[in-house]
């Protein structure tokens, strides 16, 4: 599939995502409006002079497929209500019950999930991790406390467990079933939220007595990151549990000043030209 082609179908998905419910209501107020044309205006062609409330109540009907069965001709708006309002019902009931069923099955996935990775937060980061991890056909776990991501569903597609939720609120790493994970990563962009997670899931692993949760977090702020290297340390030994710092600026940056300096025998250039002072900068 071309990538034109794939970013199209992605686009069209992210509006379907947002504007299912306004177009599905829409829908449905025109097509009451056009069932009770409809039965108005085939009472008005035999005669009849019913109320305003047989006619509503006739056109409720058609949602369940009660009175859309009617002798003699029938006028283009009853046509199309009559099969428009059950089609809308039908869609609308079948919604339901995915989610629901799906609902379900995570239910059931995360009480038999062991050895898995959480990651928290669903960034650039966050999205490219759980696509590495679920090629490499590893249970994912994801933590994301905007519903509104358009991450999520990518998420779900790839096979990832998807919460909605604070990754810091112990209760959503309980859900998570941190105490039976194998990697908790933690790349939100708040260093405090980062933090937060690692402390909370080294107490919600106490006891822990077969495996261990390495909780690898992403710490930018260089003072906090100092002062979590010291925990980092201290925390070797320690069973069930083990505590692992990263900065993607700092390892970046690294990088970039190996592949300048290792230059295959070529002149290394006197001095280095940094433009822009932003955080790999």
């Amino acid at each position: 599939m071309s990538p034109t082609k794939s970013s199209w179908r992605q686009n069209l998905r992210h509006w379907w995502q947002d504007m299912k419910w306004p177009v599905l209501i829409a829908l449905a107020i025109f097509s009451l409006v056009l069932g009770y044309v409809g039965f108005a205006r085939y009472a008005a062609a035999r005669g009849e002079s019913p109320t305003f409330l047989d006619l509503l109540y006739q056109t409720l009907q058609l949602i369940s497929m009660n009175s859309g069965s009617v002798p003699g001709p029938i006028n283009w708006q009853l046509q199309v209500a009559r099969f428009l309002i059950p089609a809308l019902t039908v869609y609308t009931a079948l919604s339901a019950l995915a989610l629901i069923f799906s609902k379900q099955m995570q239910v059931i996935k995360l009480w038999r999930i062991k050895d898995h990775v959480i990651i928290c937060g669903l960034g650039r980061k966050g999205a490219l991790l759980v696509e590495q991890f679920r090629a490499m056909d590893m249970d994912v776990v994801v933590l994301e406390q905007d519903e509104g991501n358009d991450w999520l569903e990518i998420s779900r597609e790839l096979g990832a467990v998807v919460l909605v939720g604070e990754a810091s609120d112990p209760d959503s790493l309980r859900q998570a079933r941190v105490d039976r994970a194998k990697y908790l990563i933690a790349v939100m962009g708040d260093d405090g939220a980062n933090a937060e997670v690692a402390v909370h899931a080294e107490e919600l692993v106490q006891g822990r007595t077969t495996g261990v949760l390495t909780c690898l977090i992403h710490i930018v702020d260089p003072q906090l990151y100092d002062l979590l290297r010291e925990k980092e340390l201290g925390d070797q030994n320690q069973s069930g549990y083990r505590l692992e710092l990263f900065n993607i600026y700092v390892r970046g940056a690294r990088l970039i000043l190996q592949s300048v300096g290792d230059r295959g025998g070529q002149v290394t250039p006197s001095h280095i030209l940094v433009i822009g002072m932003g955080k790999l900068g």
